[in-house]
């Protein structure tokens, strides 16, 4: 059940393993856009919305359009209480053959009323991926007990939303959770 000891030496984390989890794990899909996964020790909602594809007056001209993201992911304990989410937004321009940054880019995450959890190592970045390109967040999600410092973590979790356009103005969401 020990897992590692803190970054900084002054901590221990318990941990079960990802299989367990994924082993009894059930998904289902909402809608083409909203998916439900349900673990014996959380729940997770993952929601993506598109914008519809849109065009600039300028950039029709120039056979480039645009669209915009949101990816989404929200954690509920077994007994329904939001423990925490994690969001990545993103404009796109987009021609046919590739894909790139227009602006709107962000990332935050917030958490749940009476939330124990806490974040670390929380990012976002965004990057051109071959003709496609992506905006991402992550960060660790975790809680314990902790006392002067030094402290057991009970659950942590590492979170990342990405968020993908296609060279044809496409917009995915993969997730990840460790």
């Amino acid at each position: 059940m020990i897992a590692e000891s803190n970054r900084d030496g002054k901590g221990i984390y318990l941990k079960t393993t990802a299989d367990f989890d994924k082993g009894f794990e059930k998904t289902f899909a909402i809608d083409d856009k909203r998916t439900l996964f349900i673990t014996p020790t959380y729940i997770m909602l993952d929601v993506l919305t598109a914008d519809e594809k849109s065009s600039d007056s300028l950039t029709t001209k120039a056979g480039t359009s645009s669209t915009s993201g949101t990816c989404s992911k929200t954690y509920y304990g077994t007994n329904g209480n939001k423990l925490f989410s994690l969001t990545v937004e993103c404009s796109f321009y987009y021609n046919g053959s590739k894909a790139w940054y227009k602006s709107g880019f962000d990332y935050y995450y917030s958490k749940g009323n009476l939330s124990v959890w806490q974040v670390s190592n929380w990012k976002g970045w965004k990057e051109a991926s071959g003709t496609s390109y992506k905006a991402y967040c992550s960060g660790n999600f975790h809680w314990g007990i902790e006392y002067g410092g030094t402290g057991i973590v009970i659950q942590d979790y590492y979170c990342k939303n990405t968020l993908t356009c296609s060279k044809n103005g496409t917009i995915t969401k993969s997730t990840t959770m460790s």
